[in-house]
């Protein structure tokens, strides 16, 4: 029997900075795509779509 190996704990994507959410929002605001979004800041659709739907970016300090 083949023992099947644990995949390593480490995350599959990392968290977008405050600045990263703010581009996203700027950018779709602006009238780009998701995709186009996405493909340009080199992060998921997925996390796009979060930016967009979170509305708010949190203030600097």
């Amino acid at each position: 029997m083949a023992s099947t190996q644990e995949p390593p704990s480490t995350p599959r994507h990392r968290y977008l900075t405050r600045d990263e959410r703010l581009q996203v929002q700027t950018l779709s605001q602006a009238g780009h795509t998701q995709v186009w979004i996405a493909d340009h800041l080199r992060i998921l659709r997925r996390q796009v779509g979060y930016a967009i739907a979170s509305y708010q970016v949190t203030p600097k300090h």
